[in-house]
């Protein structure tokens, strides 16, 4: 891979080999990380922040400030701030919500998002290092991809939620009506795929919960299929629904059921 300029993207990450799903990308320790969280004051974050920079070598100092900072010209501000820069693009170093500290990855930092990612961003606990894995085949010279967010759910609501955090407008296939690529009424119909998709994560949460275990497994089922349909039955994505199908199974006592969803789940999770 290479980090290089992508029209109407400034820089970003475009492999140089081709890759298949479940070859590792990237991995890379964060020069430096933060304490993040609910009750984590702006004030407290641009101390740390400005502590760390203080401990870090020249060229680590280097390469953080030569990364974006999409809030800049907010409040009359012209110039980069670290606060900015963190914000802009810090990873979690840990399980998504669960993380308590985020870093700063300047290789990483130069993925950009997409609703249709071709690649899946994990931590590693044991390493110590933000790993980034192909969840789709990748051809040399085409963008390597990740998201930023929940890439379900409409593109109106994505659009939004990209534009409030990150401050810009994805004009990815999901969110963009390529008049040369598909219809209108073609986008439309995978909008409301991607909403459903959405809704399924709750219906089976709430089936399986309530101890309707056949129905929770109907819902995987049905999100499986529309997965497939529209080209994200990722690893990770798959690897979600089968361990929520197999949680079922437990709790029903199906043990034909179990081994189907768990060796399933095995499968993709070492893929993810």
């Amino acid at each position: 891979w290479e980090i290089r300029p992508i029209k109407g993207k400034d820089l970003g990450v475009v492999a140089s080999v081709n890759y298949n799903v479940g070859d590792l990308i990237i991995s890379e320790k964060p020069i430096f990380t933060c304490s993040i969280g609910p009750h984590t004051s702006l004030d407290d974050l641009t101390s740390e922040i400005n502590d760390k920079l203080k401990s870090i070598d020249e060229n680590s100092r280097s390469q953080f400030w030569d990364l974006t900072d999409c809030h800049i010209n907010e409040e009359g501000s012209k110039k980069k701030t670290a606060l900015g820069i963190f914000q802009t693009n810090s990873h979690p170093c840990g399980f998504k919500h669960r993380a308590q500290k985020s870093g700063i990855l300047p290789l990483i930092c130069r993925i950009n998002h997409s609703c249709c990612p071709n690649s899946s961003h994990s931590w590693n606990e044991v390493r110590k290092e933000q790993t980034i894995y192909a969840s789709k085949m990748i051809k040399k010279g085409e963008e390597i991809t990740i998201t930023y967010r929940d890439n379900f759910g409409s593109a109106d609501e994505r659009k939004k939620e990209l534009q409030s955090f990150w401050r810009f407008q994805c004009r990815c296939p999901a969110c963009h009506c390529d008049s040369s690529i598909c219809s209108e009424d073609d986008f439309k119909e995978r909008d409301k795929r991607r909403v459903q998709i959405q809704k399924l994560d709750t219906l089976i949460y709430n089936a399986i919960s309530s101890g309707n275990y056949k129905l929770g497994i109907g819902f995987v089922e049905k999100r499986l299929s529309l997965l497939e349909i529209e080209g994200e039955d990722t690893p990770k994505e798959l690897m979600k629904s089968e361990y929520d199908a197999y949680q079922a199974c437990c709790h029903s006592e199906d043990d034909e059921g179990k081994k189907k969803w768990l060796k399933l789940a095995l499968r993709d999770a070492l893929l993810a």
